[in-house]
């Protein structure tokens, strides 16, 4: 690193709004208090460390001075990535599957619920109403199976816009679970990359999903408003909202949520709305410089 250059010069730019926030915290000076960010070092490679404020010194000629202790942890966030890569990978075979084989084995049912309706009407018409109600749920199961197929391999992503990738999920989250979603967005949206576009499609979709199985919401709020550090995403329901005990982070799906919050250069708060329901709020960068990028893969020994 440059000698002499100021550290946030250094820091990765969609890094530096969570940094400012760390340092500006007023007991950071604490040994159990780290932030976790990525250094720009020689050659633009990027390494993630952890680091603890340890003292902070008067300011001098309008700059502060803060000693703290770095730590490098490029393992641990190696490994997380790798988790976060299979998953999707996974996440896109099984919706493959499920629109290649399932949908295909569902719209034939449906045909053949559809002649055997007609058939029934001439010779059997007592039969003729209990076939159509049959081919009407096997149409709608053939819908549901569709939607979640797509929302676990959205392929459309890798080219479409954020405004494009919330709409489409917002279609098809209401196809799946038969809810009131409303989504509302400014009249003016930044880029986005498409990692950037995916891990906030997986962080609503993930919201989303939580909101309606554990707490059983009818009605979910999808926004996107300004904030400090650029933009936020909250995603609010009406439902029962988190559990007292659950309000932190405990399951896998919040941990990723979180992760994938950590790679857009921002951070995640979940909590209870009152009188009821839960919210979950990302705030984030809206560099066009904090393109998600994997870690280069290590030599092999």
């Amino acid at each position: 690193m440059e000698v002499g250059a100021a550290w946030m010069e250094n820091v990765y730019p969609g890094d530096r709004n969570n940094l400012r926030s760390f340092l500006d915290t007023p007991d950071a000076v604490r040994a159990e208090k780290f932030v976790d960010y990525r250094l720009i070092a020689e050659e633009g490679d990027l390494l993630w460390v952890r680091h603890w404020l340890l003292h902070r010194s008067p300011a001098q000629d309008g700059r502060r001075r803060l000693q703290g202790m770095l730590m490098l942890i490029p393992e641990e966030k190696h490994l997380e990535w790798e988790c976060l890569r299979v998953s999707e990978r996974e996440c896109n075979r099984v919706g493959q599957e499920l629109h290649d084989d399932l949908c295909q084995v569902l719209a034939g049912m449906s045909f053949m619920t559809h002649v055997l309706g007609q058939r029934a009407a001439r010779s059997a018409p007592e039969l003729g109403g209990e076939l159509k109600d049959l081919h009407t749920q096997i149409t709608d199961v053939t819908e549901r199976v569709r939607s979640m197929a797509h929302g676990l391999f959205p392929a459309r992503l890798n080219y479409a816009t954020l405004r494009d990738a919330l709409n489409d999920f917002a279609r098809q989250t209401r196809i799946r679970f038969s809810v009131q979603l409303t989504l509302d967005l400014p009249r003016k949206l930044p880029p986005h990359s498409p990692e950037q576009i995916i891990h906030l499609y997986r962080i609503a979709q993930e919201a989303v999903g939580n909101a309606v199985r554990h707490g059983g919401a009818r009605v979910i709020r999808v926004a996107i408003t300004p904030s400090a550090r650029g933009l936020q995403l909250k995603i609010e329901d009406e439902g029962t909202g988190f559990p007292a005990t659950s309000i932190r982070p405990e399951g896998i799906g919040m941990h990723v949520m979180q992760y994938r919050a950590r790679v857009l250069g921002g951070s995640i708060r979940f909590k209870n709305r009152t009188p009821r329901g839960a919210a979950v709020l990302l705030s984030y960068s809206t560099s066009q410089q904090c393109s998600v990028q994997s870690p280069k893969k290590r030599p092999q020994p």
